[in-house]
Formats: structure tokens, sequence, C-alpha cells
């Protein structure tokens, strides 16, 4: 039946690039093997004559809508249920018609971060196993071209881009469905998220993938919102000032002088020169450039319809040089929302989960300075994220607990954030448990420290329960043993235990007033649930406030501060010293 049909949200013209005026098209996020969002008004926007009328049919169902002076036009799909029938979407104006096939209506999520989400599924533990049973037609793939943009983009070209990390091409900005070949350079965290809502829910899944290696969380967030956070404007001001001290002139020609003493070095030397230096794009090219990766990267996504978002990021914000954890703690709220706002939908399923362990282990003897690093700072934003906003959740990470920081093992992350999306976000629920434990109390007796939490705890290898530490007044951490609380006995003479129930000691501090948990980029630590929560981690926490030294925007200040960390870092392994004597004379002074 042809309708006349008004949408009930129009999508803005701005969401249509220019170049698509020219012609009669579809934005490329609608094409062959695309995935439609169940149960949600779906929007679908394109290009034509100006006042020319385009009707879109879909499912049996006409929705027509006029071209507006400058060309664009947007029309809006009516709710419909999941779908895993391959249907033709059609789009007819002036004698034309679009048409895209094999059209599946299902669950739609993005899929965002940097190189830990990007990471592909060719490069994670299994991967021969993976790949070759990755058969799942009903799974679609779209990975989104690299942008950047001074402004926001509204498109992207579909292309064969070049990977520079791993020197290889990879298809983009066209939907794939999901085999061995394809989902090779697709995102692995993302790929094990999709798989198991398609298994469990028995409907089609498209993935958008908009992750970028490298990528801070400010790249992500719009200027406005930037704009609006105080605690941002030194970080605005120091790029902009680079921005306008540019000079694109003066550093071509540095960059030519140094490459033609280079090559004459390499002539003298038998050797080719390297290719001659061309004009740079300077902080504009930057990918982490505020805003840069909002505007080219997922603004082109605004207005598509989806069901949520999950996100994987964090060691670009927690390095040595670039950690502002107080910052981050805002603009990840700001980013949560600008994204929400992006695909039209105010309470949006966002699942973060926490920046993943990488760098050297923690250890009993280097237990103190590792305490001493930014990336436990982040991960306490985005948990503190999950706490303050709905239908946001935080899936802790650190247990991967592997030196490189690109843990290979990334299906427990993807079926983690699964658990959430399934039970959570979708309707019917699933019956899944998700939710990492949480203390909902925690005591300061004279000698030690009683933490009870929401769910039952143990270690997850059957060794004593490790990863605590607590300090007295003096603000000296010691790491801390943890057992069970007792209860009473069995018949047997057995002790029975409180599994909800953690007592924390040090004997090396009799008057604890503060507690912290898995408090290292890379923690020594084993805490996990018992039963079906086995393989998830219980978060990382502390219940002081005691700040971690932010770096400075301003260059004449990053001498003084990389000395006060040094500072800090020289104190701590004195402090493990100290201790490890105390343990010693402890020891020995033990029958």
């Amino acid at each position: 039946m042809k309708t006349n049909y008004l949408p009930l949200i129009l999508l803005p013209l701005a969401l249509i690039c220019p170049t698509l005026c020219a012609e009669f098209a579809v934005h490329p996020l609608f094409s062959d093997h695309a995935v439609l969002q169940r149960d949600k008004a779906v929007g679908i926007w394109g290009a034509a004559d100006p006042g020319a009328q385009v009707t879109v049919r879909f499912a049996g169902k006409d929705v027509a809508v006029k071209a507006g002076r400058d060309g664009r036009w947007a029309a809006q799909l009516a709710p419909m249920p999941a779908s895993s029938e391959p249907r033709s979407l059609l789009i007819a104006s002036n004698g034309k018609t679009i048409e895209l096939k094999d059209v599946l209506v299902g669950e739609v999520w993005v899929l965002g971060g940097q190189s830990n989400m990007e990471h592909a599924v060719e490069r994670v533990s299994d991967a021969d196993l993976e790949k070759a049973s990755a058969k799942y037609p009903q799974i679609r793939l779209l990975t989104v071209p690299k942008g950047l943009g001074a402004q926001p983009t509204q498109t992207f070209k579909p292309l064969n881009e070049l990977d520079t990390f791993l020197n290889e091409y990879e298809q983009k900005g066209t939907w794939l469905a999901c085999t061995p070949e394809t989902v090779a350079k697709f995102s692995a965290i993302g790929y094990a998220f999709g798989k198991r809502i398609h298994l469990i829910s028995g409907v089609p899944v498209g993935l958008v993938d908009a992750s970028r290696g490298g990528t801070t969380v400010e790249t992500w967030v719009s200027r406005k919102s930037l704009e609006a956070i105080p605690a941002a404007q030194p970080m605005l001001k120091s790029w902009d000032d680079q921005a306008a001290a540019w000079n694109p002139a003066a550093d071509l020609a540095n960059r030519v002088k140094a490459w033609e003493t280079k090559s004459e070095e390499l002539k003298k030397q038998g050797k080719p020169a390297p290719l001659k230096p061309e004009p740079a794009a300077g902080p504009a090219g930057n990918m982490n450039l505020p805003s840069n990766c909002y505007n080219g990267m997922l603004s082109p996504l605004e207005g598509l319809t989806v069901r949520g978002a999950i996100f994987n990021q964090g060691y670009s914000n927690a390095m040595s040089d670039n950690s502002h954890p107080a910052l981050y703690a805002l603009m990840i709220q700001s980013m949560i929302r600008d994204w929400r706002r992006a695909f039209r939908d105010e309470t949006m399923p966002f699942g973060i989960i926490g920046l993943t362990s990488g760098g050297e282990p923690q250890t009993i003897e280097n237990f103190e300075v590792s305490m001493l690093d930014a990336a436990v700072y982040i991960r306490e934003a985005q948990h503190q994220a999950a706490k303050e906003m709905k239908g946001v959740a935080y899936l802790p990470s650190w247990d991967q607990q592997m030196n490189w920081y690109h843990p290979v093992d990334k299906f427990p992350l993807g079926e983690r954030a699964a658990r959430w999306a399934l039970a959570e976000t979708m309707k019917p629920a699933t019956r899944l448990a998700w939710k990492p434990a949480e203390a909902v109390e925690i005591k300061f007796d004279p000698a030690s420290v009683v933490v009870t939490f929401d769910q039952t705890v143990c270690s997850r290898d059957s060794r004593p329960m490790s990863g605590f530490a607590i300090a007295g007044e003096d603000q000296q951490f010691f790491p801390a043993e943890a057992t069970w609380a007792t209860t009473g006995k069995t018949g047997r003479g057995a002790p029975e235990y409180d599994k909800k129930k953690l007592i924390v000691s040090s004997p090396f501090v009799p008057q604890p007033v503060a507690l912290r948990f898995a408090w290292a980029r890379n923690p020594l630590a084993n805490l996990t649930h018992e039963g079906d929560l086995r393989n998830v981690p219980v978060a990382e926490f502390r219940t002081d406030n005691w700040p971690y030294p932010e770096s400075p925007f301003d260059e004449k200040q990053s001498g003084k501060y990389r000395q006060e960390l040094n500072e800090l870092r020289k104190a701590a392994n004195a402090q493990a010293g100290k201790r490890l004597k105390l343990e010693a004379k402890r020891l020995l002074n033990e029958p």
C-alpha cells in the first residue's frame, strides 16, 4: 500500500553530504547486506533532484517523501519485527530506482574505541579456529573508513583502505556477510559480542565498527561538548595554539633539508634515497586533535537507528605524558551523551569495556610502584560513568594480565558485553548474569577491613585471594591478605564461610584507613565470582580519594610534572624495600 508518511523524527539535512546531492543516491550506510534495527523507527536518507518525490519501499510498505530544494531527502520506516528473510529495499525517484539486496532486520550495534577494539580476529588466540567457524550469513559487518574533520562530515566512501600498522588493505564502508574471509580483519571483540547475541537471540545482527587505534577519548567528543567542560579549556587552548603556530611552509622546508642531508649520506653508502617529504597537515591531521574522529568517523553515522554501542579505549589517555584522569571522567560522560544524541536515543545502551591490562605485571616485589599508574584511574573514571549514567554498563577487563598492551584473548571481553546486552537491552531479556560484584559495605575495624559484596566472591585460580592493599594515615599501602569471614563451624568441625564477606588485613598496618583492590595497570589480583560469572573479574575499587598527579598541557610545566612522578616512584620503591625487610624479619621471627 502506498501512503504519504511524515517522519516523526526528521533527520537534519546536514546529515547528507553535499557530494551526495549531485545525483540520486542513498547514504552508504545502506547497501546490499545491510541490517536494519528491529522494533524502532528506522531512518533512511540520501539525495535526489530538488523537490522530487522519493519513495522508499521495504517489506511491502511504501514511504513517500519529497527532496528539499538542496536535493536532500529523509524517510522513516515504521518499526518492524526481526526478520532473517533476505529482502530488497527499493528507493525510487523520477523513474530511477536503487535496489539494495539481501537486507535483514535485527539488532544493530556500534563498536567504538581504539586499537583493542579494532584488533582483528586474525590476530587473536585461536584465530584459525575462529575464522574457520565464522559461517554466520545473518551476521553482517561494516567497518567505517578512517576519517578526520575540522567540522562534522556527513558521509564516507567505500574503499579498500591501507592498514599502515599491518601494511595490508581492508575493505571498508560497505556491509559484508560474515564469512571466514570477511571476519578475519574485523574487530574481534565486536565479532565475539555479535556472535553471542545472534546465537542466543536467533535474530540477525549488524555490527558497525567505528574504532581507531591510538585514539584518545577527546577525539570522540564534539567540540561543543568539550567547550562546555571548564576543565577542558587548557587542553583546547593547547591544541588551538599549536594550530595557530603551525607554519606548513617552514615545516616542509625543515623536513626537506633533513631529507637532503640523509639522502647524501645514503648516496655515499650506495643506498637509495627515501621518498622526498610532502606537505603535512599539521595539527589538523592529528587523529587526536579534539573532536577530529567524532567529526570524521562518528558524524557520518549520525541518524543511524541502532540498539546501542560498546566501547573499549583508554590507553592513549593513560600515557605518562598524557594522563588526566579527572578530566577523562568528565569527557567520557560527555562522549556518551554526544553519541546518544547522534543516534537519536537519549537513553541508548552503552557498554564500556574497561581499559585492558598491559605493561609490566604487578608482582609482590614491585607492588607499590605499580599502583602509581594512570591506567587504573582511567578505569575508575569509566566505572564511575556507569554508576552515574542510566543505561551505561562497566565491564572490567584487567584480568587479561599480559605484558603486551594488545592482549590477544579478545573473545571473553566481547562475551562479557554480550551478557549485559542480552540481559539488559533486549526484549525479551535473556536470563544471564553479567554484573560484576560490587562492595556494598566497607567497615574499618581496628586491625582489619571488612568488605561485604552483593555477590559471593572467590579466587579464580583456587589460590589465596589477592589484589588487596591497605594503608594507614601515612598513605603508605601494603599488600594485604583477604579471607572469607567465618560464621561458625559445620557438624564436622570445618569452618563455615560467608562468601560475600572478606576480612582484609596486613600485619604492617595496625590501623587501616584506606583500601584498594586491583589498583595497577596490570594488577596482581585474582578475585572473581562463583557460578556463571567465574570468568568475570571483580572490578577494581578504592575507598580513598587521594589524587593522582595529572600531566600539564603547558609544555613549560612538563619537566616539573616528570620530576614529581619520579619522586613518587622513588618513594614507592623505598616503601617496597622497607616492606620486604619487614616481611623477612617477621618470617625469621616466626617458629
